[in-house]
């Protein structure tokens, strides 16, 4: 079981919830709670907020039951407890995250940029880092890059594919890497050439290259995986 499922088990059943109870208030089915919490399944933030605002703030705010029993009376629970309301406390901001689901959902995800042609980030994808890393490299060395035009469409990168990249010291043959020429990023496939040069190919209608010196090349990337359009 992993941090972060065993946190939401024991949350759910100290707030008297069944799974298919805090399934139906996250949108979720009963057997994806039930894979998060046997750590067969990682929750990304967003689920992870949901099932926070659906049980409280952890250790911190307990459920108001009757509200949930008469949202979902076809579920039976047990009656709430009689709680002062003086001692109370006062609810967090909506959104916000106890430091509690911070640290568990750190160790499990980790938030990759992702990249365009110039090296900007324009937004970010959640993937899961165990041990904080992410294929092989460290989760922080990670990036998404996003496929800027369809000069590689023969290769089936397309226009605003994304390609998950991890970072290369040195060129390696015959991939697809992500490489800096000049002050923009490309996809190319990339080979070796004697005399400390590369062939970065493409092939849209017909197949192209260009020879380079590998000194011209910087901030070399290995492409791993990619998420295409449909």
């Amino acid at each position: 079981m992993s941090r972060l499922g065993d946190m939401i088990r024991s949350q759910r059943i100290k707030y008297n919830m069944t799974a298919k109870q805090l399934a139906r208030k996250c949108g979720v089915s009963e057997a994806f709670v039930l894979e998060i919490e046997s750590g067969k399944r990682i929750a990304n933030d967003i689920i992870a907020t949901r099932m926070l605002k659906a049980m409280g703030p952890v250790d911190e705010v307990m459920p108001n039951l009757d509200v949930q029993a008469a949202q979902e009376p076809q579920e039976p629970v047990r009656p709430a407890p009689v709680v002062k309301k003086e001692k109370t406390p006062a609810l967090r901001p909506e959104g916000e995250i106890s430091d509690a689901w911070k640290d568990a959902l750190s160790g499990v995800i980790k938030r990759v940029p992702i990249l365009d042609q110039n090296g900007k980030t324009i937004g970010h994808r959640m993937l899961a880092a165990p041990d904080g890393r992410i294929e092989g490299a460290r989760a922080e060395t990670v990036f998404y890059f996003a496929v800027p035009d369809d000069t590689m469409r023969t290769y089936r990168f397309l226009r605003e594919d994304l390609l998950l990249c991890v970072p290369q010291t040195a060129i390696r043959h015959d991939a697809f890497m992500v490489v800096q020429l000049g002050q923009q990023r490309l996809v190319r496939r990339v080979r070796k050439v004697e005399g400390n040069k590369a062939e970065l190919i493409w092939f849209d209608s017909a197949q192209r290259s260009q020879i380079v010196a590998t000194s011209e090349l910087k901030n070399l990337a290995l492409v791993v995986r990619g998420e295409f359009r449909v």
